[in-house]
């Protein structure tokens, strides 16, 4: 498996989480405020409650969503960028520093592509190559 495949699969997970997530907030009462503003609320005010994601939680799902669709848009680019690295499609025209600027183009949406991994290396599939030096 490959780290996109990896990311891909763990995002889909997430999605449909979200998704039925949001599904059961369109069923919440609506004379009350949905359990993340209750938390975030709660959070606000000093408590050691710590707002955490998806199921069993109380992230917006919407928010959730949003910053699923944000991580697939870099794995596509990623993903984009190997499959022209693979399949050597170059430009003759291209100078030795474009050239040099398109590897590190990569390269950069490779840590990127780590980056985001990282927080889902307790999941199945994960391989500890996609360790990466990412500090806070």
């Amino acid at each position: 498996m490959t780290i996109v495949e990896f990311l891909d699969r763990c995002l889909t997970e997430d999605q449909r989480t979200a998704e039925a997530a949001l599904a059961r907030v369109r069923r919440w009462p609506k004379d009350q405020p949905p359990p993340w503003e209750v938390a975030q609320a709660i959070a606000a005010q000093g408590s050691a409650f710590v707002l955490q994601r998806l199921e069993g939680t109380f992230a917006d799902p919407n928010r959730v969503l949003a910053e699923i669709a944000a991580k697939r848009a870099v794995l596509k680019l990623y993903a984009d960028a190997i499959a022209v690295e693979a399949a050597g499609i170059t430009d003759p025209e291209e100078s030795d520093q474009e050239r040099y600027a398109s590897y590190a183009s990569r390269f950069v949406l490779e840590e990127a592509v780590r980056a985001l991994a990282l927080p889902l290396k307790s999941r199945a599939g994960w391989d500890p190559e996609w360790e990466t030096e990412v500090t806070s």
